[in-house]
């Protein structure tokens, strides 16, 4: 029986050359392709990579150089810079505070592992990103998923409501 992830296409950026094989070993055990996972080292690696060839899944984390994860982020979540407008972004870090989390999701990550990596837990928001997508936001200077966590009809003063469907 083929496998729900065989098609879908992943891009892995950290700067760590260990994490990258371990995070393609669990996607391949998983059921990913072998041949639709790409690795690279920066967010920079990362942007010229997603130019030239569409992923469906982005496994980023913060301390990177010269770009680091959270700026990678940001660059695909603004429309006047993104070569990948639809893609799903997992960030993982070992220290992740409550600050670190508002502000990854508030540039627009769809899901956060804490490291270590294990498979359960790459699993668990690979899945959530396949079988829970979040709707898509379209504004001014932001496109991603929508970045609450839980579904809510809009209140009538609601300021988010503002333009705020458009997928």
């Amino acid at each position: 029986m083929p496998s729900s992830y065989e098609n879908l296409r992943v891009l892995i950026a950290d700067r760590d050359p260990h994490l990258r094989m371990l995070i393609r070993t669990v996607l391949r055990d998983l059921g990913f392709s072998f041949e639709k996972i790409r690795l690279c080292r920066d967010g920079e690696e990362a942007l010229e990579l997603l130019s030239v060839a569409k992923s469906d899944i982005l496994i980023t984390c913060l301390r990177m150089t010269p770009m680091d994860g959270l700026t990678l982020i940001r660059r695909l979540r603004d429309p006047k810079t993104t070569p990948a407008r639809d893609i799903s972004i997992v960030f993982c870090s070992a220290v992740l505070d409550k600050k670190l989390l508002d502000e990854v999701r508030l540039a627009g990550a769809n899901e956060v592992i804490v490291k270590p990596i294990n498979a359960a837990a790459v699993k668990t928001r690979i899945d959530a990103i396949v079988d829970i997508p979040r709707p898509t936001i379209r504004l001014q200077d932001y496109v991603g998923p929508d970045r609450r966590r839980l579904p809510h009809e809009p209140k009538p003063n609601d300021r988010r409501t503002k333009n705020y469907w458009d997928v």
